[in-house]
């Protein structure tokens, strides 16, 4: 009886230690959870979401030449009123965001400026860390 009251109290502890590294957080997607608390996979592929493109981005929208090339912008014309021949999504994703970023992931493989997000090499210390970050979505 001893026995299994000691291994039912174990259990009960491990149990609650691995519930409280379980994700709740609206910032982690299911599949990433889930592979997160059903498997001992160490490294993870992720896309990571920012929340805005920073600073000055209706300065850098006044700069069309300065984002896009000229030939870009004269089809755009065809389409496109001459004062919508910019939108948010052309604005490079932020290099302040990417250079604290740099700084809690193995490896950048790619930005994408029309999802704002970043791809990235990480492991699962370093997830906890990078949720963390203000400017993470």
């Amino acid at each position: 009886m001893r026995k299994s009251l000691t291994f039912l109290t174990i259990l009960t502890i491990i149990s609650a230690a691995v519930l409280s590294f379980s994700f709740n957080d609206k910032k982690i997607g299911k599949h990433l959870s889930h592979l997160y608390s059903e498997s001992d996979q160490n490294k993870f592929t992720v896309w990571i979401y920012l929340t805005d493109k920073g600073n000055n981005t209706s300065l850098k929208l006044s700069s069309p030449l300065n984002i896009v090339s000229q030939r870009s912008l004269d089809r755009r014309k065809k389409v496109k009123p001459s004062d919508k021949l910019l939108d948010i999504t052309d604005v490079q994703v932020n290099e302040n965001y990417i250079k604290e970023l740099n700084g809690f992931v193995n490896k950048i493989r790619i930005t994408s400026k029309w999802l704002n997000a970043v791809s990235a090499e990480i492991d699962r210390s370093q997830i906890r860390n990078i949720i963390d970050l203000k400017f993470v979505k």
